[in-house]
């Protein structure tokens, strides 16, 4: 019977997220603790960090049990995306040349637009509509979803860009 596999799809697809999470939180103090004096390595720890918080986020949202708890953890879910999204910039910065992080004029600039960004899970209108439907949460997003997915976009566009223009410089397993 097809109708009892999607319970079990369901539980699966939440175990698969506790334990990228957890994966993710297993990742970031590995990397610190291997050389917490360099800079890459306590970037790539809060980014690892960041993620394993918003995968956790991911996973609250999925078992919620009610409308509000479930809008506490989508709005929630914005602030990690932002610091993820930031933290891998930073990094990209610097890694894998540089042993300074990125001046600090510019490191402030990049958190702060993602503060702002990141505020966008306050606005009243994020989602039009939010529903608990067999076993999942159903968003439609509303026009500020927009302004986080243009943050989103041209963020790790402009990661790219840091990156492809490293390529040339680089060899081996820098590149």
């Amino acid at each position: 019977d097809a109708s009892r596999g999607a319970p079990i799809m369901l539980h699966l697809d939440r175990l698969v997220l506790i334990a990228s999470s957890l994966a993710s939180a297993i990742l970031a103090v590995a990397v610190y603790s291997r050389a917490p004096e360099r800079v890459w390595h306590r970037l790539f720890a809060i980014h690892a960090g960041g993620v394993a918080l918003w995968i956790f986020l991911n996973y609250l949202l999925q078992v919620a049990n009610t409308r509000a708890e479930a809008d506490l953890w989508l709005r929630l879910t914005h602030p990690a995306v932002a610091l993820v999204i930031c933290t891998c910039l930073d990094l990209f910065w610097i890694f894998p040349e540089q042993t300074q992080a990125a001046p600090l004029r510019l490191r402030i600039g990049l958190y702060a637009v993602g503060a702002v960004v990141s505020l966008v899970g306050l606005a009243p209108n994020l989602y039009g509509s939010l529903e608990i439907a067999s076993g999942t949460i159903l968003v439609e997003y509303g026009w500020p979803f927009q302004v986080f997915g243009a943050f989103t976009a041209l963020t790790l566009g402009y990661a790219d860009y840091v990156l492809i223009r490293k390529m040339p410089r680089l060899t081996g397993l820098q590149r």
